[in-house]
């Protein structure tokens, strides 16, 4: 893994002084301000969100924040990292990042292309759903799991759809 050249890239959240569900809001609302209105695009074309209106609730499953059993501590990581979500999707210098992998694979179940980006260093995966002029974000978030980042560099490494 190598550092990242891109010394813009943004910090975390800050947890300092602050609730769980503030973080949740003030993530919920980076998210709702990058990616509501399609103004983020990636490889050219917009990203709109999942859900196009401003629903806290919508963003929260973005983040994976909403599933049953995920705890309060694993809730404030995957919230900490919105701020990079934005800026590691239009990284003009990603392509030539190593940390930066970029990959899609064809999902039967929604007859669709999914791209899925990986930063190996800072852990945080985000699928994109491609449709014909733009993608939808469908997932971002922190990836804890030391094993699920080696299982994914794996897959990108198998795949035969990388992409640069």
């Amino acid at each position: 893994m190598v550092d990242c050249k891109n010394s813009e890239f943004p910090t975390i959240l800050s947890q300092k002084d602050k609730t769980l569900e503030q973080i949740i809001d003030e993530a919920t609302n980076i998210l709702i301000k990058d990616f509501s209105l399609g103004l983020v695009k990636f490889r050219g074309r917009e990203i709109k969100a999942q859900y196009p209106y401003n629903d806290k609730f919508s963003y929260e499953h973005i983040l994976k924040i909403d599933e049953p059993t995920i705890n309060d501590k694993l809730k404030i990581l995957r919230c900490i990292y919105a701020p990079k979500f934005k800026v590691l999707l239009e990284e003009p210098e990603n392509k030539a990042c190593p940390n930066f992998k970029h990959w899609k694979e064809f999902d039967i179940r929604k007859s669709q292309w999914r791209h899925i980006i990986l930063c190996e260093k800072e852990k945080i995966i985000i699928v994109l759903a491609e449709h014909k002029t733009f993608f939808i974000l469908i997932t971002a978030y922190y990836a804890h799991y030391h094993n699920y980042i080696k299982k994914q560099i794996k897959k990108y490494n198998t795949s035969k759809y990388k992409l640069k």
